[in-house]
């Protein structure tokens, strides 16, 4: 039996690579279990190097599973990092990330605690693999962007869905009536096509957190939004060498060498397992 994803399962606007929502929405239709993985908790390293993993759909809050795996949400990221940037005995944070995006909650809140934690000490966001969309916006707020050589960042964009399953309803012979109080309580709902309205108000979301999202770049690379909304791939995501010339990136190096250029070998080989652990946990639940 097919599932509908109603209303609330797309509420609100994805700063996420859009084949990898469309895979998720496809899994959920299936019945096959969906789980968010965004990141473990940082830990502080015995060589005072705070690595704080971010891997697979970002999420604002993650689920009492994710929780009980180790997995946390972008709420919990960013008091993590606030906590590693008041921590006197740590010198440096590194956000190792492996992300395609995700939801846009709580990701102006966790791309602002990475931006003030830099004030207080060097933030180095290292793209291991793929720092894309939302997991951009977090990264581009460190005092350096870091791209591992085969890595892909960018995907600067933000989207919103409608689905109109009017005539599927009906094929399947089911006709839904919603009875509703507030003019616009079921605007864009599911159940039947989207009026010219309705889209023009998701339109002002996503014109909005696009809005936000380039701001927010253009302060952590020190640029202006005009050079992020025409210099940095337009939403499209770029290799590493072509992250560095369009200034999204500031160096090509691998997490390993980041950590041994920070100083925290010999014990900085405990924070790269603990990330590599994370990243792939991460990625084999997402």
């Amino acid at each position: 039996m097919r599932t509908f994803l109603t209303a609330p399962d797309l509420y609100g606007t994805w700063a996420i690579v859009p084949g990898v929502l469309q895979g998720f929405i496809e899994r959920a239709r299936a019945g096959k279990p969906v789980e968010y993985a965004v990141a473990a908790p940082s830990t502080r390293q015995e060589g005072s190097i705070a690595v704080i993993p971010i891997a697979g759909i970002m999420v604002q809050r993650a689920s009492l599973l994710g929780s009980l795996l180790g997995l946390a949400g972008t709420d919990a990221i960013a008091e993590a990092v606030r906590r590693a940037a008041a921590d006197s005995s740590v010198r440096a944070i590194v956000l190792a990330i492996d992300s395609p995006g995700g939801e846009t909650f709580g990701v102006p809140e966790l791309a602002d605690a990475v931006y003030k934690a830099r004030g207080a000490k060097p933030v180095v966001a290292v793209a291991s693999s793929l720092m894309a969309s939302a997991a951009y916006w977090v990264g581009s707020q460190a005092s350096e962007v870091v791209a591992s050589p085969s890595s892909m960042l960018g995907s600067i964009g933000v989207f919103a869905m409608h689905e109109d399953i009017s005539q599927l309803a009906e094929s399947m012979g089911v006709k839904v009536t919603l009875i509703s109080a507030g003019r616009y309580k079921t605007e864009g709902n599911e159940f039947e096509p989207l009026s010219e309205e309705a889209q023009g108000a998701i339109q002002q979301l996503v014109d909005d957190t696009y809005a936000m999202f380039v701001g927010a770049v253009a302060r952590g690379r020190g640029v202006k939004a005009a050079d992020v909304r025409s210099g940095m791939g337009e939403g499209r995501v770029v290799l590493a060498q072509d992250a560095v010339r369009l200034g999204m990136a500031d160096r090509i190096a691998t997490l390993p060498d980041v950590l041994d250029r920070l100083g925290a070998a010999p014990s900085g080989r405990t924070a790269r397992a603990q990330a590599d652990r994370a990243i792939q946990l991460a990625r084999a639940m997402s």
